[in-house]
């Protein structure tokens, strides 16, 4: 499955038009924003709202760690993203997996949320995840590349383990 990041903008524009079959969107805005206008829908969709934030802001903001009850009502009042989204996400995910041949993972301006998402998938399901990383158009939400990968472990096998285990492809 191939993975594109895109932002507000862009799949909007993208969706004045029809989507090519098999597209799967994880569209991800800011918790009091509306989600991206779409004029056409993708076969598969997903919608999510959190904000743009981890535990680094915190730690930049406070000049130290927060603790455990700080960090708790931080992440209440600026809508992190959680473990119990990880996991739909993740499951989202694993559900087009096979169905789709592109995933798009879109946020506000296609270079934190989105580009965290689509880190995890293809670390996950290629090993490459660190390209997105190293790419200078992208600074990846490490909290959602981490809850997101975790999660992926957690509800599903990676597309060649599962080839290898039915002795496909060997």
């Amino acid at each position: 499955m191939k993975v594109e990041i895109e932002s507000r903008k862009g799949i909007t524009a993208r969706a004045s038009g029809p989507f090519p079959a098999r597209t799967a969107l994880i569209s991800v805005t800011d918790s009091e924003l509306d989600f991206a206008a779409l004029a056409n829908k993708p076969m598969y969709l997903s919608r999510m709202k959190f904000d743009d934030v981890s535990d680094e802001i915190f730690k930049e903001i406070l000049g130290r760690n927060p603790t455990e009850a700080e960090s708790l009502r931080l992440a209440e009042k600026f809508h992190m993203f959680n473990d119990e989204q990880a996991g739909e996400m993740a499951r989202f995910i694993t559900s087009v997996s096979g169905k789709a041949d592109t995933l798009i993972c879109q946020c506000e301006y296609g270079q934190s949320r989105s580009a965290g998402i689509a880190a995890a998938v293809r670390q996950f399901w290629h090993g490459d995840g660190i390209e997105i990383f190293a790419d200078e158009r992208y600074y990846p939400n490490k909290l959602v590349y981490k809850k997101v990968l975790d999660a992926l472990r957690e509800n599903s096998v990676p597309f060649g383990e599962q080839q290898s285990e039915r002795g496909i492809g060997q």
